[in-house]
């Protein structure tokens, strides 16, 4: 019976492993960009709540800073600042350059996950980049099950001039 136990934890374990080895490709990654796009850009309820809410439950502020200021300076190369500020930069794009985008910070949300998880002084910081990126995949996953991620209309999430 105990091995019995023993095969179906592993099992699991190893179904686990898969998964998210499978979340974590970047190219598995890119498919959610109308999602993401809609999430960040153009919904203005729940969606757009939900995506904030998967960084800010799990992240630190400093968490949030770090990873933005590894994807702008080896991937996405935004003007901005801060997090809050690119995303509005982001919606602003037109959308062959917002796709340019969506794919770089996938390759930079990947690239900043393995390197803090690589670092053992950084194990906290790695979970909590987990946590958020299996929040954000999950939401993205729900939304597009759900046919809700349709680009066009008014951005709402735009920088004012």
């Amino acid at each position: 019976m105990k091995s019995k136990l023993s095969i179906v934890i592993l099992g699991f374990f190893g179904l686990f492993v898969i998964v998210q080895s499978l979340t974590l490709d970047p190219d598995n990654l890119k498919k959610y960009y109308k999602c993401w796009t809609f999430a960040q850009c153009y919904s203005d309820g729940p969606a757009a709540d939900k995506f904030e809410k998967c960084i800010t439950d799990s992240m630190t502020q400093d968490d949030v800073d770090d990873a933005y200021q590894f994807i702008k300076d080896n991937y996405s190369h935004y003007k901005s600042d801060n997090f809050d500020d690119a995303v509005k930069e982001y919606c602003n794009e037109d959308d062959d350059t917002r796709h340019e985008m969506y794919n770089k910070q996938i390759d930079g949300f990947v690239d900043y996950e393995k390197k803090t998880c690589e670092d053992p002084s950084t194990s906290g910081r790695c979970a909590r980049v987990a946590e958020t990126l299996q929040c954000v995949f999950s939401l993205l996953d729900q939304l597009k099950q759900k046919g809700k991620c349709k680009l066009g209309g008014k951005v709402k999430n735009v920088v004012q001039v």
